[in-house]
């Protein structure tokens, strides 16, 4: 049988990629890190609030050594037995795990992961999955790690994965098992970096997924939106105080071509401050720069400026701003909220300048509740949340807007095709979203949850030419005729640890995700209605 191509590259790339790394790296240290989505970061945040803490830092990715201090402000001894339970946990997953390592500190270590998931839904007609492309797991995956003494760590993860496409537009794809290599999503990998530090610093350079923010359904200046960030970052944390910088190389595409010359580029910088006040309150400050049709300087690096205050072309620029907080007030109980400042007229501007008052105001705000109740052998969960963006946030005239473009190669649909994303919330713009979640959880065994979503979405989208007039500058969330979208989501996880086979525990996850949609002014058309079921499962096997 003749092996196709697509199969040849993935696994020659694997088996490059390991002898290099068993050539020049080894041995476990601090610098690795943990991707945003990982079950560590609620776990930590379980112990923080059961022992009247405010949650750890919400600027993710965390680093191994950031983890350990993070880990370090818990007290065993005054945890409940959920608490305890949950501790160990983290601590196991801070261990380290080498396949090869050498005496000087050098290691590589991998894994191979498998994945079986199904699709089923009752409106074949609609392929507005909840569970996207973006959540669904690869059919292989293979995450490499290498390290080099405790200052330098290295991550690569090769995915055998569907073509995006064939979630929204093929009506017949009802799983992630893969017959023709020709659908392959070919953009792979996702996590691709490099991770050098010390004690309480860290420098990273490549893609990985960042998350800046206290949102559970998502942030309002960088979120997780986007499949990945291209990023060179810093921090530094401390126990009161954590300081963090990056800049993000982002894709400038249009219709497929690149853009003129003199419009190609674009780039994000941000900075941001968290302070920790009385244990219990934490105040974060967090600017960001997004530059388009025009390169950044060497200047525009500087970590300690005022981005508002570089006073560039509006053309070129656009200056955002976010204030967030939270504050455990009893055990167990975390209140906190964000506000973003993207477009701001004053009365002064009004007044004195001609035409102010026609420029639309865009901002954004969240504000939420959520709760961790130890019981038992876990944590009842509880949250409740509500994110309001105007209809022009993120938006601006020419290329400095908040919303990124990936180029996207598709076998599928033979053509390349652009997918349009905010960097920061994933509703946004003109977008009013609801969330109401209890769950339980048992970190390492399992999890049973249920979400209810409403979002009022306005006529404004990402895809929205930027106006500045009266009507525009009037216009209320959610704009014109809004749709309105309810979705009850129940969803589980299992390690099946009582297995006779302790080793087999670790190996397997079963997870299933059921999803009931209703949608009212379908696509802000009035009176069209829309009803789906989705149910999603899935099998994982690591070895």
């Amino acid at each position: 049988m003749k092996i196709p191509v697509y199969l040849k590259v993935f696994f020659l790339s694997f088996f490059c990629t390991a002898l290099f790394s068993t050539a020049f790296l080894c041995a476990q240290n601090n610098q690795e890190i943990y991707p945003v989505g990982s079950d560590i970061y609620y776990a930590l945040t379980a112990l923080y609030l059961e022992q009247g803490l405010a949650p750890p830092s919400s600027s993710r990715p965390f680093s191994g050594n950031e983890m350990r201090k993070a880990l370090d402000r818990i007290d065993e001894r005054r945890l409940s037995s959920a608490g305890q339970k949950t501790y160990r946990y983290v601590k196991s997953q801070l261990e380290g795990r080498v396949l090869y390592g050498e005496k000087e500190g050098l290691a590589v270590n991998g894994s191979l992961e498998g994945n079986l998931e199904g699709y089923l839904h009752t409106n074949i007609d609609y392929t507005g999955w909840e569970y996207g492309y973006k959540e669904r797991l690869p059919l292989l995956e293979l995450p490499l790690e290498m390290w080099a003494l405790d200052w330098f760590y290295a991550n690569m993860v090769l995915t055998l994965k569907k073509d995006p496409f064939l979630v929204t537009e093929d009506p017949d794809n009802r799983s992630n098992f893969i017959t023709d290599f020709a659908v392959v999503d070919v953009h792979f990998p996702y996590r691709a970096f490099l991770s050098a530090g010390g004690n309480h610093w860290n420098l990273r350079f490549g893609r990985d997924l960042y998350n800046w923010g206290n949102g559970y359904t998502g942030n309002l200046l960088l979120s997780d939106t986007l499949d990945y960030h291209d990023v060179l970052g810093f921090t530094t944390y401390w126990d009161n105080f954590k300081f963090s910088t990056l800049f993000l190389s982002l894709e400038n595409w249009e219709e497929g071509n690149i853009r003129e010359m003199d419009d190609v580029y674009k780039g994000f910088l941000g900075h941001r401050m968290e302070f920790r006040f009385l244990r219990r309150i934490t105040i974060s400050l967090f600017e960001g720069m997004m530059i388009g049709g025009k390169y950044s300087e060497l200047r525009h690096l500087n970590p300690f400026m005022i981005y508002h205050n570089w006073m560039l072309n509006d053309r070129y620029s656009n200056i955002a701003f976010t204030m967030e907080a939270n504050i455990n007030p009893y055990r167990w109980i975390n209140i906190y909220g964000q506000f973003l400042l993207d477009t701001v007229t004053s009365a002064f501007e009004k007044k004195e300048y001609p035409g102010s008052d026609k420029i639309p105001q865009a901002n954004g705000y969240l504000f939420g509740a959520e709760s961790k109740i130890p019981l038992g052998q876990g944590y009842l969960g509880l949250g409740i949340e509500f994110v309001h963006t105007d209809p022009w946030v993120y938006l601006m005239e020419g290329q400095p807007d908040y919303i990124v473009e990936r180029r996207f190669l598709s076998n599928y649909l033979k053509s390349i095709t652009l997918i349009s994303k905010p960097l920061g919330y994933g509703y946004a713009p003109d977008a009013n979203v609801f969330s109401l979640r209890a769950g339980y959880r048992v970190f390492g065994f399992f999890n049973l949850g249920a979400e209810a979503r409403i979002i009022d979405k306005g006529e404004i989208t990402a895809d929205t030419p930027y106006r500045s007039d009266q009507e525009a500058a009037e216009m209320k969330t959610p704009s014109g005729v809004p749709q309105r979208k309810i979705v009850s989501h129940f969803h589980g996880g299992l390690n099946p640890v009582f297995l006779p086979w302790k080793f087999l525990a670790q190996m397997i996850t079963f997870r299933t995700n059921l999803y009931w949609i209703h949608i009212l002014n379908f696509k802000n058309v009035k009176g069209e209605i829309l009803d789906d079921v989705q149910w999603t499962f899935s099998l994982s096997v690591k070895l």
